[in-house]
């Protein structure tokens, strides 16, 4: 990678700018202040030999960029007019989505070269392999055919026909948003003084008229994350079983984000791991049964391209290689910041066939991984996986999965919460119900009572009339299909003289039936128990 340094007699010449802090590295950086357009343009002028001509493109490209009214014109605005006005064969825009991966978000491109728009690429293509990286030059240049290219730099390179690549990276107060990209593809030469000078003012420009569209975006889009999360949690059911709460969540995600799998992977204690939930589609494998038989599944392979990257720089990796890579750094590339790794297409994102290799076991053509913090320490992580081909990941469907990894085990909490609130619930409206039965059963007990009595009190009934009464008015009390009274002789013989019994029953007192007791036989006990002691067929 070459570095240049041609803006110095430039940069000493700006006025002084605002330092900030990077929030991911804590390193400081200079941001660009709003001093004013046409101060910026007159520092350029003083400290270069730019012709009327080009300071007057210059006033015009900065009054053309505060008018637009939406990111999406700003961005295009300054791909096609610097494209032509330096005739160059490409230039880009390219905005971070990860530490080390991002999207093309605007080109303009002579006709005939291979486009870039909305591919989602490393940041090694253009010459550093970090945000981090970026932020501590001004400027990197790489040529096609130099040595200092690695084999990754040169396939990607190869691929859109570039010879030349200028990168400036394009920084905000939150850090490097992303890069102001320079390409040749049709000839290899040096940049001249005024091409990297000209670049350099437009990315100064871009930066004031970008930071205000970031921040606005960046509070609409919290706004919507925010209500989705709210929802998605809603309808998800709680359970007090933590793996069954991370599954109805998961079956929730997958609805949202109609998506073939969403998985959680828990790391252990010593960086291996195991899916511990997973909501699939029909006709895809389950990755939780899979890992049963397939113990590779096991391990830490579904970040396995740290592995793959090991392999790459010449070493041969072994089955637990890459467990040993994130125990070495607890927890590789997930600890540093809470970015979603975002993949649009798996063949397209320039991973080795190692990695591949591995990304086909889940059958997966596209994805994002978010990754899961317990107590500020790297838990897990939660993936969406697209299996029926690549797919255009939106912006919102990756800040989701970032809030939901950073605030995954708050909302365990939250479900096992619930679930024990709803078990209480459940529980208090039983005891409620059986009180209540309990309640009214003894009300109709009483009133029962209360009929007999006053059907004594008030001699109505005849003997065996009232006797009658008695067992029909308990059978409906009790809901039953026979009540019988059953009057024993001196000698422990019995016969029964009363009865209520439900239609299609054989009736035990009738004409003819009073014999009946005759069948059964009794001996008193000590104490005055009575058992039955044979009963006859």
């Amino acid at each position: 990678m070459q570095k240049l340094d041609p803006f110095q007699q430039f940069i000493s010449a700006q006025p002084p700018t605002e330092p900030t802090q990077n929030p991911v590295s804590g390193s400081t950086s200079n941001s660009i202040g709003s001093s004013g357009i046409n101060g910026s343009i007159t520092s350029y002028a003083a400290a270069s030999t730019a012709t009327e001509t080009e300071l007057q493109w210059l006033l015009t490209m900065a009054s053309q960029m505060g008018q637009t009214e939406t990111i999406e014109v700003l961005l295009t605005t300054v791909v096609t007019e610097v494209q032509q006005y330096l005739q160059l064969d490409r230039v880009l825009i390219y905005q971070f989505q990860t530490e080390n991966q991002g999207v093309i978000l605007a080109e303009a491109v002579v006709s005939g070269f291979t486009p870039m728009i909305d591919e989602t690429l490393p940041a090694i293509a253009f010459g550093a392999t970090s945000q981090e990286l970026y932020q501590q030059q001004l400027v990197i240049a790489l040529e096609s055919g130099a040595r200092y290219l690695s084999p990754h730099q040169r396939q990607l390179l190869d691929r859109f026909q570039v010879m030349n690549n200028l990168s400036l990276p394009i920084l905000l107060k939150e850090g490097v948003w992303g890069l102001l990209i320079a390409q040749r593809c049709a000839v290899l030469r040096p940049w001249s003084e005024t091409e990297k000078l000209v670049l350099h003012q437009i990315r100064t420009e871009l930066q004031l008229h970008l930071q205000p569209f970031t921040l606005y975006a960046q509070r609409r889009q919290q706004i919507k994350v925010e209500d989705t999360f709210a929802q998605i949690l809603k309808r998800t059911l709680a359970s007090s079983d933590t793996n069954t709460a991370l599954a109805n969540l998961c079956q929730e995600l997958r609805q949202f984000y109609r998506a073939d799998r969403v998985v959680v992977y828990r790391f252990h204690s010593d960086w291996s791991g195991e899916f511990v939930a997973e909501s699939v589609g029909a006709g895809w494998i389950s990755v939780i049964q899979e890992q049963e038989t397939d113990p590779s599944l096991r391990s830490a392979e579904i970040v396995d391209y740290d592995r793959c990257n090991t392999k790459r720089m010449g070493s041969t990796p072994q089955p637990n290689d890459n467990i040993k890579i994130l125990k070495d750094t607890q927890g590789g590339s997930y600890v540093k910041r809470l970015d979603v790794k975002q993949v649009n297409d798996i063949y397209k994102a320039g991973f080795s066939s190692c990695y591949l290799d591995t990304l086909e076991k889940y059958q997966a053509k596209a994805y994002l991984i978010a990754p899961v913090f317990e107590g500020g320490e790297l838990w897990g992580l939660l993936a969406v996986y697209q299996n029926t081909g690549p797919r255009q990941w939106q912006e919102q469907e990756a800040e989701l999965l970032s809030v939901l990894g950073e605030r995954l085990s708050t909302v365990l909490t939250q479900l096992q919460y619930l679930a024990r609130l709803q078990e209480k619930s459940n529980l208090l409206e039983t005891q409620s119900q059986q009180l209540t039965e309990s309640v009214e059963q003894g009300v109709a007990h009483n009133k029962l009572i209360s009929r007999i009595g006053l059907a004594l009190v008030q001699e109505k009934y005849a003997p065996d009339s009232l006797l009658d009464f008695v067992v029909r008015e308990l059978r409906k009390q009790l809901k039953s299909d026979r009540v019988a009274i059953y009057r024993f002789h001196p000698d422990w013989s019995g016969e029964f003289i009363a009865e209520s019994v439900a239609e299609g029953w054989v009736k035990l007192v009738s004409p003819g039936m009073n014999t009946i007791g005759k069948i059964l036989t009794f001996k008193k006990r000590k104490g005055g128990d009575i058992a039955i002691m044979k009963l006859l067929r």
